[in-house]
């Protein structure tokens, strides 16, 4: 149902880059209950962010319901994934 590839985030401020994620590559099956655990500032909060669809991922790619979301607007990824986000309904990558 839900799956990251090579999900990669990183932050830019001027001439610096600081990666967040670095290759994540995980798959969410249907109605499955899954934690995501670890330290403060390993990138739990920018993980959850990108698969609802709040915040973009720099390179890799997030699959819903076996659609690419390079090719879909927020708000069917919000929608189909967790239609209670707030809206905005604007597309993105």
């Amino acid at each position: 149902m839900l799956t990251l590839k090579n999900i990669r985030k990183d932050y830019v401020s001027g001439d610096l880059k600081v990666p967040a994620l670095r290759g994540v590559d995980i798959s969410f099956r249907r109605n499955e209950f899954v934690a995501i655990l670890g330290p403060s500032g390993c990138g739990k909060t920018t993980l959850l962010n990108i698969i609802g669809g709040l915040d973009r991922y720099t390179e890799g790619d997030l699959v819903i319901k076996g659609r690419s979301t390079k090719e879909v607007c927020k708000e069917i990824i919000r929608d189909g994934i967790a239609g209670d986000m707030a809206e905005n309904r604007n597309c993105a990558r």
